[in-house]
C-alpha cells in the first residue's frame, strides 16, 4: 500500500471494513461460485422493442461490475456491466426488502455483484432491471481515478490496462478482434492440412535468425540458455522428419521486435505463404478487414488495432490490394 495517497489509504481501509459488514448483513455474500445468470446482451436483444413504462413480469438474474450510481428520491439507479454489455439497474428503496437495500448502500463503484429482478422499460425509454434481490460477489478495494469517465490519458490507460478495458469498449474490442483473427488463421491452416506443433522456447543456441536474444539460466542443468529468436530450425527438422506442412503460433523473443506466426512448408506445396494470412479474410462467410481498419491502424500506429466488420467483404481490387498490404504488415509485426 506504499503507492497509495493518504485519501486512497482511507478509502482502502473503509472498503476492507465493508467486507465484514456485508458478511454480517447476508450469509450469501461472497459466494465461491455463482453460475445462475443471463448475459446482459441477451436481455437487451430480447426486450429492446418493449414500449416505455412497461413491466414485463419477466424475472432475470445478471452479474457484473457496478458503475455510475445516481439517485432521485427513493429511486436509485446504477449501471451494471458484464463482458457482453451494460444495462441499467433500478432500486426502489420503498419496495425492496431492507436487507437488500442495506447491501446496496454498502456497494461501491467497481464492485462485482449479482442481482435478480424484473425486466422493465422506464418512462424515459431506458431498458432496466428493477431489482428484487442482490448479493456481492467481489469487493473493489481500490477506487477508480477521479476522472475515469471517457478515459483518454495514455499513461493511465497503459499503466492501468484493466481500467482502460472497463471504461473504453474499443480497447476490449481490440483483444476480442485479435482472438478472432488468430482463430481464422488457425482454422485455415488446419483446413489445408497443416499440423500445429510446439518447438522449444528455451534453447542452448540462439539460431534461425539474426537478432539479439534474451539470456537466462537453467538452474537444474547449470546451463546458460536463450529465449528463442526463431523456431525456424526446429520446424525444418520436422519437415526433414517427414511432415510436409507444419505451423506454430507462438511468441518469439527479440530485442528488436516480436513476431507471432511462423509456418513451414515444402517447396512443392502450392500454397503461397501470404495466402495463409489472406485467405481467411477473402471468404464471404468470414469477417473482412475494411478501409476503416487501415485508418485506425495508421492513426494509432499499433499493428493489433483492427476493426473487423461482417458487413463488408473484400470484393473490389483496390480494397483487396490495400488489405493485402495491411495484412502483410500486421502479421510481420503483430505483438503478443
Amino acid at each position: 500500500m506504499s503507492n497509495f495517497s493518504k485519501s486512497e489509504k482511507e478509502i482502502y481501509e473503509l472498503r476492507k471494513q465493508k467486507i465484514a459488514f456485508l458478511n454480517d448483513i447476508s450469509s450469501d455474500s461472497f459466494p465461491t461460485k455463482f453460475n445462475e445468470s443471463t448475459k446482459i446482451s441477451n436481455i437487451i436483444n430480447e426486450h429492446r422493442d418493449i414500449e416505455e413504462g412497461i413491466h414485463t413480469g419477466i424475472s432475470v438474474t445478471v452479474r457484473g461490475r457496478l458503475l455510475n450510481a445516481r439517485s432521485f428520491g427513493k429511486l436509485l439507479f446504477y449501471d451494471i456491466l458484464d463482458q457482453s454489455g451494460k444495462i441499467q439497474l433500478l432500486v426502489n428503496s420503498g419496495e425492496i426488502e431492507d436487507v437488500y437495500l442495506r447491501l446496496f448502500e454498502n456497494f461501491d463503484i467497481g464492485d462485482i455483484i449479482a442481482v435478480n429482478g424484473e425486466v422493465i422499460k422506464t418512462k424515459k425509454g431506458e431498458l432496466s432491471i428493477k431489482v428484487n434481490q442482490s448479493t456481492i460477489l467481489s469487493k473493489s478495494l481500490r477506487s477508480f481515478p477521479e476522472k475515469w469517465h471517457g478515459l483518454k490519458d495514455k499513461e493511465t490507460r497503459f499503466r492501468q490496462r484493466y481500467l482502460d478495458l472497463i471504461v473504453n469498449p474499443e480497447s476490449k474490442k481490440i483483444l476480442e478482434t485479435r482472438s478472432k483473427v488468430i482463430k481464422l488463421i488457425r482454422e485455415y491452416l488446419h483446413e489445408n492440412s497443416f499440423v500445429e506443433v510446439e518447438t522449444p522456447i528455451l534453447q542452448t543456441k540462439a539460431g534461425g535468425a539474426i537478432a539479439k536474444p534474451f539470456t537466462t539460466h537453467h538452474n537444474a542443468l547449470g546451463l546458460d540458455m536463450y529465449l528463442r529468436i526463431a523456431p525456424e530450425l526446429y520446424l525444418k527438422r520436422l519437415i526433414i522428419g517427414g511432415f510436409e506442412k507444419v505451423f506454430e503460433l507462438g511468441k518469439i523473443f527479440r530485442n528488436e521486435e516480436q513476431r507471432l506466426i511462423v509456418a513451414e512448408q515444402m517447396r512443392e506445396s502450392n500454397i503461397d505463404p501470404l495466402s495463409i494470412l489472406l485467405e481467411p479474410f477473402k471468404k464471404n462467410t468470414a469477417p473482412a478487414i475494411t478501409l476503416a481498419a487501415i485508418k485506425a491502424l495508421q492513426k494509432e500506429k499499433d499493428p493489433i488495432l483492427l476493426i473487423l466488420s461482417s458487413d463488408h467483404n473484400i470484393k473490389d481490387e483496390e480494397k483487396f490490394l490495400e488489405t493485402k498490404v495491411l495484412i502483410k504488415h500486421i502479421y510481420q509485426n503483430l505483438r503478443c
